[in-house]
């Protein structure tokens, strides 16, 4: 099909220059190449380049051009034979696009329109017997003389329209239903403004060629202002920053090609991307940074487009990009594997290197009641099925079920999941490493979608942290956890709570005296609480962080960080925190018995929490081997699996009843010998 386009838009060029040609040549045959006002006819042409030069691109009809030099080419037509002003439109058009350095098809196609248009205009006035009337003091302007500049007018602008339409069409750009009414109507006030001023320009200069500057004043404010509007809706329907459409935009653009589709067009995909990881580089790096690498994004996303192909920045680090001439639905996900790799190449336009990757959903328009929200909402299922899957490239199939959520819905459904109790919190044990004694629990968040069912905290959590629903959700595990805590303790259990805290928690100074509130309101001592905080989330606003953890060691909070070893830390950074412990990130843990380089790093960190003064807790423990290293390397306090499982509140006090605290294992009096990693290389 695209083969087939590219041929008949060559032929369609052909059979522009070819008509234009023949044009010409009866032009040459039938009208004399004389000039009847050489001063002004070259001052115009010198105008026409100058104003071919520096054309307005419209917008809402791609690839469409209007120039102020219209007024000055339809004068020549107006002062001068038909002969006379398509040579002088269609030497000044050559010129300009050699000088913009537009390949040899387009500079053809665009002096043969030009001819064309100038042509239809021209022989209106010839039939009319209308021509030369301006400059001729024999002659009056008449009622039939308007009528014919209307026509002439109204004819050259409908031949321009026509033909830059069709060109597009065949390009695939556009579809033919969609571009005509806009190409024919959409602009035509400003371009009907320039040439009702042909007239005004033409009498002005033969009054007296020093008078010219006023037309040419006009001639600028019209141009002005029809650029000035360019420039609004060019903000209006793209990105500030990358210079992308917007969501607006292509949602109307995606409306168009769902509405003019049908099984018999070629493969049409809608593609979403999302950027992993890159929360991570603004709150490392910096916004500057980032904005940087979105723009870079947008860049590389543009140089793979080909006919047809638009693309947007939905928002944030999200992309979308419209296919239209895909030939099957392999050729769309090879696109998308190829913008995956694209995109996967490090970023160094600032110095040094940063890697990232995208996670991209992919979604066929292939069934009659698609529409463009439907679209949209299985390419962001897919693209957060990649993103879950690590898969990179993802295709939205309809053999999948259809009580599956994108990102987009999975937010909205979480803004409702507290007033319709969704949520719920579970507990796990933890345990003194030496004796497995339990001293508390940490709690964990639960959502139980009443279709999706249990939906892990790892897939809804990254969403709540970019809205303003962690705040309540913060709050909601804490006060839950503390009842409960409350209730355990009021039959004797002396155990304390582990609650997980976002940066928006921490950048946000009224957060301690929401922790002050709950535990007071529980008549409960801040010592029975233990707040684990993320390495990445103390990379910003360190001051305020500083401040807010300040403050909740004062109500007695022990501060822990969790998953220690995973993120962007920075001791300078710990030396400065309240800190009373750190929790190894269970990667580490879980093939400790096996991995000579996981036990170095665990090692490492039990060290370093020592020296620090901070107490060390393994997570993802799950065999009693694992837990004896860890005992063996004098690591404080466990948690996971071979402890118990999540478990209900409810479940909490029987389960405490029937645990074995004796069940800790020896410690050795040496910790375990660690290999150096050469003599592992050399298999000694």
């Amino acid at each position: 099909m695209r083969q087939l386009r590219q041929l008949l838009l060559h032929v369609y060029v052909l059979a522009a220059v070819i008509a234009a040609g023949s044009v010409f040549v009866a032009l040459l045959d039938r009208e004399p190449l004389t000039l009847r006002q050489p001063m002004i006819t070259c001052v115009f042409v010198a105008i026409v380049v100058v104003g071919e030069i520096f054309p307005l691109r419209w917008l809402r009809v791609e690839g469409r051009e209007m120039t102020s030099s219209w007024a000055f080419a339809v004068g020549i037509l107006l002062i001068e034979s038909t002969l006379v002003a398509t040579i002088a439109m269609a030497g000044a058009s050559i010129t300009a696009e050699l000088f913009r350095h537009k390949a040899v098809n387009k500079i053809a196609f665009n002096a043969a329109q030009l001819v064309l248009c100038l042509a239809a205009a021209g022989w209106v006035f010839n039939v009319t017997g209308q021509s030369g009337i301006l400059t001729d003091p024999s002659r009056s302007v008449g009622p039939m003389w308007i009528v014919a500049m209307i026509g002439a007018g109204t004819l050259l602008l409908a031949v321009n329209g026509v033909m830059t339409s069709t060109a597009l069409v065949l390009s695939g750009q556009m579809s033919l239903a969609e571009l005509w009414p806009k190409a024919l109507i959409s602009e035509s006030h400003t371009d009907g403004a320039l040439l009702a001023l042909a007239p005004s320009v033409v009498v002005v200069s033969h009054r007296s060629i020093l008078l010219l500057p006023l037309g040419l004043l006009i001639a600028f404010i019209i141009h002005r202002v029809a650029q000035r509007a360019v420039e609004q809706e060019h903000g209006a329907t793209h990105d500030s920053l990358t210079d992308l459409w917007n969501r607006r935009a292509f949602i109307e653009r995606l409306d168009a090609t769902v509405a003019l589709s049908d099984r018999s067009s070629p493969c049409r995909a809608v593609l979403v991307l999302d950027l992993d990881g890159f929360k991570a580089i603004n709150d490392t790096l910096g916004h500057h940074i980032g904005d940087q690498i979105l723009c870079e994004v947008g860049q590389r996303i543009v140089a793979l487009h080909g006919i047809g192909q638009m693309s947007a920045r939905l928002g944030g680090d999200e992309f979308a990009t419209l296919l239209v001439h895909a030939k099957n639905r392999q050729e769309a996900l090879d696109w998308a594997q190829t913008l995956y790799v694209a995109l996967s190449k490090p970023y160094t336009s600032f110095g040094f290197p940063v890697q990232l990757t995208a996670s991209i959903g992919v979604a066929i328009m292939d069934n009659d009641d698609d529409t463009s929200a439907s679209l949209l909402r299985a390419a962001d299922i897919a693209m957060y099925a990649a993103k879950r899957d690590s898969l990179g490239v993802h295709l939205r199939s309809r053999q999948e079920t259809g009580h599956e959520i994108g990102r987009l819905n999975l937010i909205a459904e979480l803004e409702g999941a507290l007033e319709r109790r969704e949520l719920f919190v579970e507990y796990q044990p933890q345990a003194t490493c030496a004796t497995g004694a339990v001293f508390g629990f940490e709690a964990l968040l639960r959502w139980q979608h009443p279709t999706l069912g249990l939906i892990p905290p790892a897939e809804f959590m990254p969403l709540a942290e970019q809205t303003e629903l962690m705040q309540p959700i913060t709050q909601f595990v804490l006060r839950r956890a503390l009842a409960d805590l409350a209730g355990w303790r009021a039959r004797g259990w002396q155990l304390r709570c582990a609650v997980n805290v976002s940066a928006q928690n921490l950048h946000n100074p009224q957060f301690p005296d929401m922790v002050r509130k709950a535990l007071h309101d529980l008549d409960l001592p801040g010592t029975v609480l233990e707040l684990e905080i993320t390495e990445n989330a103390v990379m910003t606003k360190r001051e305020v962080i500083r401040d807010v953890l300040s403050q909740l060691r004062e109500l007695g909070a022990r501060i822990v960080i969790d998953d220690f070893g995973t993120g962007y830390s920075s001791l300078s950074n710990m030396r400065h925190l309240p800190l009373d412990g750190v929790k190894i990130d269970r990667s580490f843990v879980r093939d400790l018995d096996s991995d000579h380089d996981d036990l170095v790093i665990v090692s490492s960190i039990i060290e370093l929490a020592r020296n620090l003064h901070l107490q060390s807790t393994a997570e993802g423990v799950e065999s009693a081997t694992a837990w004896q290293l860890l005992a063996d390397l004098g690591c404080d306090n466990i948690q996971g699996y071979l402890v118990a499982r999540p478990m209900t509140a409810a479940r909490v006090f029987s389960w405490l009843q029937q645990y074995d605290p004796n069940r800790g294992v020896h410690v050795s009096s040496a910790p375990p010998r660690i290999k150096p990693r050469l003599q592992l290389v050399n298999g000694r």
